[in-house]
């Protein structure tokens, strides 16, 4: 009796150990919209953990996802409007967001997920010093190879949505190449 109430935990551990995965990844990005800005080429980087709330292989998860779109002191640079003045440089982001969506398992090898939330946004503008905060929206896609029992390959485009600051919306966008960390893929 005792080493089975001892066991039970356990295997309820171990299961919810099988359906936690972490990614990481890093890429290049862009930045759409936000009036008139120059330089929107950005540095992206990515962290997201998800927990499969059904089978490994196919279904929904839910999860928190951290990412940044940086620029590289791109604010120093001054490119003259024809009025006179610099033409404001679009600005850097850290994102994080609470995402839901599915996993598809495409193939023995191939695993598609679409994830999208809510999402908390600071921008960075003057010299990579905070500036603003917003609110806005969140989404990722991704594919995943595995390469082993507890380790994938993936490719993943993610994107937000940043509703108003400093009177414009903004949305970055980035592609990003990593890998994912979970057992039971």
């Amino acid at each position: 009796m005792v080493l089975c109430s001892a066991s039970a935990p356990v295997v309820v551990a171990q299961d919810g150990l099988r359906r936690v995965s972490i990614d990481g990844a890093i890429g290049g990005g862009h930045g759409w919209r936000g009036g008139e800005r120059v330089e929107r080429g950005l540095i992206a980087t990515d962290f997201l953990v998800a927990i499969q709330l059904a089978d490994t292989r196919q279904g929904f998860l839910a999860g928190v996802d951290a990412g940044g779109y940086w620029q590289m002191n791109g604010d120093l640079l001054c490119l003259a409007r024809v009025t006179g003045g610099c033409i404001p440089q679009y600005p850097g982001f850290d994102a994080l967001s609470v995402v839901g969506g599915y996993q598809w398992r495409l193939a023995p090898v191939l695993r598609l997920r679409v994830l999208v939330g809510p999402g908390y946004y600071t921008a960075y503008f003057d010299h990579n010093t905070t500036t603003s905060h917003s609110l806005g929206l969140g989404a990722r896609t991704d594919v995943a190879v595995p390469l082993s029992q507890f380790l994938s390959a993936t490719v993943a485009a993610r994107g937000g949505w940043v509703s108003r600051i400093r009177g414009q919306s903004y949305v970055p966008g980035a592609v990003v190449i990593g890998l994912r960390l979970g057992a039971g893929e």
